[in-house]
């Protein structure tokens, strides 16, 4: 009796504690949020479509007047700081002279145009204009394009050497990063090795082959990322770097086994879920766990419907962020350990 009775209060001081944290916000009833948020996540989701629709016609505007290919904006930026990029590109087009303009033209003309931090060459040929900065500076990136862009055959034949120094590994380099950076970074990684004895250089071929390898900067550390490849800083100690791929090689096509396979298995349990649940969309940050979003994913879909039925017709994205809200996009924000 005195057992039954001693669980009896573990169970009240639990219910209690909880009532109490709900109040203080210490632990999120998903449920009562989202039939709160509900209508709010509907209003927002139309707005957000109908800018979208708005600034389609924009960008076309400026695909006619640039002969671009597309244009995307590398972060999530508020819908006035997008439109203002827009504008400010137009406005530029208009005051410049007609050498300047038939410069960019021809520099933008069946390429992209990013926007993000910074103005530069990407590594894919397409130009970043800085939404950080002014106008001015978009067009000094499009004067100078023509002889950064002689860049990339050096940036495809650095990549090459890179590769032989270590073994053959799969080099990982991003489209939108900086062109100039990314081949300086790579420069940097390849005088190094080239510079160190034959002994060594033989270790790091023999311990990078088959691996997948980012050059980062000289400001990061040796790691193993989240997908399995292998972050390695362009200044790293030589010796640091044969040890590290000697010990973590074998890591790092484990973990990028796993995370293949992780992938593979929330992109069913995704579809899944949309459809059983009704959702318009289903998506997640890319600083998460795979693993853990499969989980997150998979607990939604055997979710009580007193829950889930504010979901149909929404758009769930899982995030870092611990609380579940309404984004400005209408998209509903869930943390991986949501209740």
């Amino acid at each position: 009796t005195g057992s039954s009775s001693s669980m009896s209060m573990n169970e009240a001081a639990s219910f209690y504690w909880g009532e109490y944290m709900k109040k203080k916000g210490g632990i999120q009833d998903t449920a009562s949020i989202l039939k709160k948020r509900r209508e709010e996540a509907i209003e927002k989701t139309k707005l957000a479509e109908n800018f979208r629709l708005t600034l389609k016609d924009e960008i076309e505007d400026v695909k006619w007047r640039t002969g671009c290919a597309a244009v995307v904006w590398q972060m999530e930026w508020a819908e006035s700081h997008m439109r203002r990029c827009l504008s400010s590109l137009h406005r530029l087009l208009d005051q410049s002279s007609k050498e300047d303009r038939e410069t960019m033209v021809t520099i933008l003309l069946k390429n992209t145009i990013r926007f993000g931090r910074g103005s530069f060459i990407c590594c894919d040929g397409s130009v970043q204009f800085g939404a950080d900065q002014v106008p001015e500076q978009w067009q000094k990136v499009c004067s100078e394009a023509a002889v950064r862009r002689v860049q990339l055959q050096q940036l495809e034949e650095t990549k090459r050497n890179v590769r032989e120094l270590l073994g053959g590994a799969e080099i990982i380099c991003h489209g939108h990063r900086g062109l100039g950076q990314t081949l300086q970074q790579l420069q940097t990684l390849t005088m190094r090795i080239s510079s160190r004895e034959l002994a060594i250089r033989r270790r790091v071929v023999a311990a990078g082959k088959d691996l997948m390898i980012e050059v980062a900067t000289a400001y990061d550390e040796l790691a193993v990322g989240q997908d399995g490849r292998l972050r390695v800083p362009c200044n790293v100690d030589v010796a640091a770097l044969a040890a590290f791929l000697e010990e973590k090689g074998k890591l790092s096509k484990s973990v990028n086994q796993e995370a293949r396979e992780a992938l593979s298995q929330l992109r069913r349990a995704k579809d899944q879920t949309v459809s059983s649940l009704r959702l318009s969309d289903l998506d997640w940050e890319d600083c998460l766990s795979l693993r853990a979003v499969l989980d997150a994913v998979c607990r939604l879909e055997k979710a009580p419907e007193k829950m889930t039925v504010n979901l149909r017709g929404l758009h769930v994205r899982f995030s870092a962020n611990p609380n579940v809200h309404v984004r400005n996009d209408g998209k509903v924000s869930m943390p991986l350990d949501w209740n």
